[in-house]
């Protein structure tokens, strides 16, 4: 935790994990087929003033790099592999979120703006071994009467993704005993959120727009009281 002056603070948190998956490919004779490489990285901060608004502003990181080695023909409990394709369990994610509050006399506005971009690639061997592996263990090779119609016995898997997202939400924490905000200030503010939502196309740009207009509302807001 970090806090650079009275009204901001920030806080990084890192994690990382690695190892070499506890498995070893006879094919390749190495030991690290199924390794483990995985970061992840959060920066949160927190931004108040004395209008009563508090603004965070998180940002998390996250890559997973690893392999996927595992399943064997013969279900050997040596931890032994044979494949000549070697999986990957990959993912990157960036999602950055804006998180804003605004106290209105004794209610509270709350708008939380999220997006995030990920990237995804699984893949692994898909007849869990080689060629030299099918000939000596099931004489399976250029001489079997299947050979010419099948061709070698190897295939593999991959699939590739990516996804992004983006969510918008605005809350109203009212206080039932005592309430200033009208029915007609609320629809305003939702029509306004969704007039704009059309209008940037993007999701890209409204993310821009978003850090903006959250920054000049609560003033606008407070200036209300």
């Amino acid at each position: 935790n970090l806090n650079i002056s009275d009204n901001f603070s920030s806080r990084v948190t890192l994690f990382r994990n690695s190892s070499n998956g506890f498995r070893k490919n006879l094919y390749y004779d190495v030991n690290n087929t199924n390794k483990k490489d995985e970061s992840f990285l959060y920066f949160k901060n927190k931004m108040s003033s004395v209008q009563n608004s508090t603004i965070y502003l998180n940002i998390l990181y996250t890559k997973v790099d690893n392999g996927f080695d595992v399943w064997t023909p013969d279900n050997n409990d040596n931890y032994s592999t044979y494949s000549d394709m070697i999986g990957r369990d990959y993912q990157t994610t960036i999602s950055p979120t804006l998180k804003t509050i605004s106290k209105i006399n004794n209610d509270e506005i709350i708008t939380i703006s999220n997006y995030s971009i990920n990237n995804m690639i699984y893949s692994f061997d898909g007849d869990w071994a080689n060629d030299e592996y099918w000939s000596e263990n099931f004489n399976y090779n250029d001489t079997d009467p299947y050979w010419d119609t099948y061709g070698a016995w190897s295939f593999a898997d991959s699939t590739n993704r990516e996804r992004k997202q983006f969510s918008h939400e605005i809350r109203l924490i009212k206080n039932l005993k005592k309430t200033n905000i009208s029915l007609s200030t609320l629809t305003e503010l939702i029509v306004h959120t969704i007039e704009h939502l059309v209008k940037y196309g993007t999701l890209e740009l409204y993310i821009c727009h978003l850090v903006t207009v959250n920054f000049i509302n609560l003033y606008k807001w407070n200036s209300m009281l």
